[in-house]
């Protein structure tokens, strides 16, 4: 039954009538509240993606569920590599160490190891994926905004400070990635502490309800938040980003692009009233959203063997199918695995002189 106050409020009565339905943020509140530390290691155990005792190497890939952090944090009981015992444990396996990661905002992909020399192995597959100019690792996001993407974008990114800003990311003094466009040397980037990146990003989706798309993108690099920014600055903020959603504000219809010298002290995202109305909650309650993003396929080139390349896919997780359903953007996991395909990225431009041509990451 619903709770009441002693003067006889019913404090369940915004989760019913005086508001839109209520659900998605009930959805959302039930994140990262495992019953105890036995159900999240089931959890962990029963999504895992590869465990194949045939594979020497001791690979071990996992779907991350939203909100775990890789390493212990003080808002939450759990990591994941506190956990890595218990589920060596579950799966029969030496003790696990853990190669590749996503943030803990982020759900999806992550690839552990029982054997130490599989790190090895996969950083040589890491240099033949730059040598041949693959981007491997696919997001799914969704995005604020109706988006009509589709395109590979080539550009550098630098950390920048802005010592004006309060509340800083990353360090003492407030950083935030900057996005540079142009083409500029090896020695240059050096020079001035640049970074090429590349992404290709395509849109799958859009919401017929409201302004709200989903979006694939496959990043070079996810380093210093590459994905919320670079998607920031094109004008579609991931739904759930409260960090670079600032970087864009319509004003008389138009989007305008803003930089991180507008980055305000209390980050939060602005979503549009039919959004708001969507999930049922007021301005002041963005911050209950999750951050819409999801590293749903991996693929490790030449992993069996020469010419035996392993793909391995996550599915989204279940408040981030529920958000498409409501919203009503349509998904379907086989379509999205069926048209598949590995973006590529051009070279460095290269130079008059004979000087080796030197891809930097």
């Amino acid at each position: 039954g619903s709770s009441r106050l002693l003067d006889g409020t019913d404090l369940d009565a915004e989760d019913r009538e005086d508001r839109p339905s209520r659900k998605l943020i009930n959805r959302y509140k039930q994140l990262n509240s495992w019953k105890s530390k036995q159900n999240l290691i089931k959890q962990l155990t029963d999504n895992v993606l590869y465990h194949n005792p045939e594979d020497k190497s001791g690979l071990v890939a996992l779907n991350k569920p939203y909100g775990l952090p890789i390493n212990p944090a003080e808002d939450i009981p759990h990591s994941l590599s506190t956990l890595l015992k218990n589920l060596a444990e579950d799966l029969q396996v030496g003790d696990l160490e853990i190669l590749k990661s996503v943030d803990r905002y982020c759900s999806g992909v992550v690839l552990l190891s029982s054997k130490p020399e599989t790190r090895e192995k996969l950083k040589k597959i890491q240099r033949r994926i730059r040598c041949n100019r693959l981007l491997t690792d696919s997001y799914l996001a969704v995005v604020t905004g109706h988006a009509n993407l589709k395109l590979l974008d080539d550009f550098r990114v630098k950390m920048k400070e802005f010592p004006k800003v309060d509340n800083p990311l990353f360090s003492k003094v407030h950083k935030e990635p900057v996005i540079l466009s142009g083409v500029s040397s090896r020695q240059s980037r050096l020079k001035h502490e640049e970074s090429r990146r590349h992404v290709s990003c395509q849109s799958v989706n859009r919401s017929s309800l409201v302004p709200l798309s989903l979006i694939k993108i496959c990043p070079s690099s996810v380093k210093n938040h590459l994905i919320r920014v670079w998607l920031a600055e094109r004008g579609y903020p991931v739904l759930g980003d409260s960090l670079y959603d600032y970087r864009v504000r319509t004003v008389l219809g138009q989007k305008i692009v803003r930089g991180p010298e507008y980055s305000p002290a209390n980050r939060t995202q602005i979503l549009p009233t039919s959004t708001l109305n969507m999930f049922g909650i007021g301005k002041g309650e963005v911050w209950r959203l999750p951050t819409f993003l999801h590293h749903w396929r991996t693929i490790l080139p030449g992993w069996g063997g020469k010419g035996k390349d392993l793909t391995i896919y996550a599915p989204p997780p279940e408040h981030f199918l529920q958000t498409l359903s409501e919203a009503k953007i349509e998904f379907s996991m086989e379509e999205l695995i069926k048209e598949d395909s590995i973006a590529t990225f051009a070279s460095e431009p290269k130079k008059k002189t004979k000087n080796v041509e030197i891809l930097e990451y």
